[in-house]
């Protein structure tokens, strides 16, 4: 690891039960590997941040006018993109680990940009730029982008949600993952995107994707 790696999480008060599974999992399965994570803390009880308190957790205040849910969203973008000679993994505060997921970070430093999916293939187009408020390039994505957790190294691939942070902070349009596929696309990254189901990430398969087969 010649890098710091980093997992970004952002929750507000309602999500502490959710990010003590979070927390709790993620030291489980990632003691000792020199990771670190970088909580986006929108008004969390500081009873909740004491009994959680270590080395491995640096809580960041965060806050928006437009509301908790805007700023646990968009604000762990910028959390992300502030970090220098990191590797990032942005997570959600409703996410908990089955297994280390070290590897990913690993992908990601070697020039990779690692995320979730649900196998969708989106056309984009300009179609979009009017409810998007920018324009949009002619593409067929078929290697999607659909959820956290999302992997980049930030020298190499911090614009993607730089941008994504200063288009939604400017004009608060579009949605998240739609919005880092776009500029994945604008910013001509998408050949080193590699995507991964959610029960490879997670290690938990649902329904009759995995319990009946």
């Amino acid at each position: 690891m010649s890098k710091q790696y980093y997992a970004v999480v952002s929750a507000s008060k309602g999500y502490q039960p959710c990010l003590s599974a979070f927390i709790n999992s993620f030291r489980i399965h990632h003691k000792g590997q020199g990771l670190h994570m970088l909580i986006g803390d929108c008004d969390l009880e500081q009873a909740f941040k004491d009994k959680y308190e270590g080395d491995d957790i640096t809580w960041i205040p965060i806050h928006s006018d437009r509301g908790h849910i805007w700023a646990t969203k968009f604000e762990r973008f910028r959390i992300a993109v502030e970090q220098t000679e990191a590797v990032v993994g942005v997570f959600d505060a409703d996410m908990y680990v089955c297994r280390s997921m070290l590897n990913f970070w690993k992908m990601a430093e070697a020039g990779f940009i690692v995320g979730g999916s649900n196998a969708s293939n989106i056309r984009f187009g300009a179609n979009w730029n009017e409810s998007y408020q920018m324009e949009v390039p002619e593409i067929y994505n078929t290697k999607t982008i659909t959820s956290v957790p999302t992997f980049m190294d930030i020298e190499r691939d911090g614009d993607i949600w730089g941008s994504i942070y200063e288009h939604k902070k400017d004009t608060n349009a579009g949605a998240d993952f739609n919005l880092l596929n776009i500029f994945l696309a604008k910013l001509d990254k998408l050949d080193r995107v590699i995507p991964f189901t959610a029960a490879q990430f997670t290690g938990v398969h649902q329904g009759k994707y995995g319990y009946n087969q």
